[in-house]
C-alpha cells in the first residue's frame, strides 16, 4: 500500500485525476481485504465526492490518507502474532 500512497501523491502533484481515481479505489480495496475500516472509508468518500463532480484530491486529503495507514502499520507491527521469536 505504500507504494500505492506514493503513486497518490505524484497523481495529486500532476493533476492527474484518473491516476488518482485509480489509487484511491485501490488501497480501497487494499484496505477492506485487511479490514481497515477507516481506511476504506475515507477512500469510499473520496471516490463519492469524485462521482459528483470533478475529481481532484488535496495534499491534505492524501495526507489524511497517510496518517490512516500508518495508524495501521503501527498496528499492525505492535500485534503478538508479527513479532518474531
Amino acid at each position: 500500500m505504500t507504494a500505492r500512497l506514493t503513486r497518490l501523491r505524484q497523481a495529486v502533484e500532476e493533476g492527474d485525476g484518473a491516476a488518482q481515481k485509480i489509487e484511491a479505489h485501490s488501497i480501497k480495496g487494499s484496505a477492506a481485504q485487511m479490514g481497515a475500516e477507516d481506511l476504506a472509508a475515507l477512500c469510499t468518500r473520496l471516490e463519492t465526492e469524485a462521482d459528483a463532480g470533478e475529481w481532484r484530491l488535496t495534499f491534505a486529503q492524501v495526507d489524511a490518507l497517510q496518517a490512516l495507514f500508518d495508524r495501521l502499520s503501527a498496528a499492525i507491527a505492535r500485534h503478538p502474532l508479527s513479532r518474531k521469536p
